[in-house]
């Protein structure tokens, strides 16, 4: 009968045991973070940081657009006359010098002012044999003073006809052969032989050798800052090449942005059209008050850095930033040259942190 009673105890004293042993892990536990705890905050009251006073520096910012490569000088080559193209000399990609024969066209016109100047050398020598025969009669006293001066006057008409038509064959000529206006690189043909040309119909463009420009777009706060002489750079797989900005167009295109062109430096290394990546100075601080991007630290609209105090401590200071790059930032106003700028950037730096200057 005393069995079930003896069961009972042991099995309280084994839950009484337990309980015990939960209630001395639980402290355990809450000992160790305590521990752990005091630890973290004694190391947070010493962080280590680096320092430097603001120093003068030039800070350069860029932007990049993509622009097109064309020549500087570029000329339509346009039929002067109609007619049939009796030759084409020339195909697309083909070097051409100045005054070299393009294509030969042939006109109903040339040919009747062939004819027109056939017939006023006939009329012109015509015209000067009568004169030399009337002055040999006028010699010998045959005929009069008018006669011989009618003679002459016949004589200098005749000539001048020739002349005019002589210079209109010329002309119509010279429109018949079509030749190169500057020494290039064909870029387009549109000439077949037999082809039926009309007047003032382009047979061809010509892209000057020599320097190359490129155009692209800017926005308005570039606009801004940016004039002619400024310098760019260029790129497209492995082409690189640097230029001037030569002109600038303050009416706003139809792709929101401004028109820019400028010169290359360099010859040659790349085609007309080619589509090129443009670097180009977007703003620019000259012998500015500047300290380390790694120190700024933003809350909202509000810039600052920590200033080491005399006491070692970080003294949060507000300040207005100008131009920044990569690695600076411009100091408007805030900062003095002579404050000690926190540059090493920590999530445990505060408002008064004690912190200790490392110099390595």
């Amino acid at each position: 009968m005393n069995e079930p009673n003896t069961e009972k105890k042991n099995y309280g004293k084994t839950i009484k045991i337990i309980l015990i042993a939960l209630v001395a892990v639980v402290v355990l536990v809450i000992g160790i973070r305590l521990i752990i705890e005091n630890t973290h905050k004694e190391v947070d009251h010493t962080v280590v940081v680096r320092v430097e006073t603001p120093q003068k520096r030039e800070i350069s910012v860029y932007t990049k657009q993509i622009g097109t490569v064309s020549p500087v000088e570029s000329v339509n080559v346009l039929a002067m006359m109609a007619g049939e193209i009796l030759e084409v000399n020339f195909n697309a990609g083909d070097k051409v010098n100045k005054d070299d024969v393009l294509m030969v066209i042939n006109s109903d016109a040339l040919k009747s002012l062939e004819i027109q100047v056939n017939s006023a050398k006939i009329q012109m020598d015509d015209a000067e044999t009568n004169l030399e025969r009337t002055r040999t009669l006028y010699a010998a006293g045959a005929v009069s003073q008018a006669a011989l001066e009618q003679a002459q006057s016949a004589a200098d008409g005749a000539k001048l006809a020739y002349e005019a038509a002589q210079e209109q064959y010329n002309t119509q000529k010279k429109y018949s052969n079509i030749t190169a206006p500057i020494s290039g690189t064909v870029e387009y043909k549109n000439a077949k032989v037999h082809d039926y040309t009309t007047q003032g119909s382009p047979v061809a463009v010509i892209s000057g050798d020599g320097k190359n420009t490129v155009s692209f777009g800017i926005s308005e706060d570039s606009l801004n800052t940016i004039k002619i002489g400024d310098e760019i750079s260029v790129s497209k797989s492995g082409y690189e090449n640097t230029g001037k900005i030569t002109e600038i167009n303050n009416m706003i295109g139809q792709s929101g942005l401004y028109s820019v062109k400028a010169e290359l430096d360099k010859e040659g290394g790349i085609t007309n059209n080619s589509r090129v990546v443009v670097e180009v100075m977007k703003k620019h601080a000259d012998n500015a008050v500047s300290i380390p991007l790694s120190a700024v630290y933003h809350d909202g609209d509000e810039s600052f850095v920590y200033v080491l105090a005399d006491d070692n401590t970080a003294v949060k200071t507000t300040f207005t930033p100008g131009v920044y790059d990569d690695e600076y930032v411009e100091v408007i106003d805030g900062i003095d040259e002579t404050d000690n700028v926190i540059y090493t950037w920590s999530k445990e730096l505060y408002d008064g942190a004690k912190v200790v200057v490392s110099y390595e």
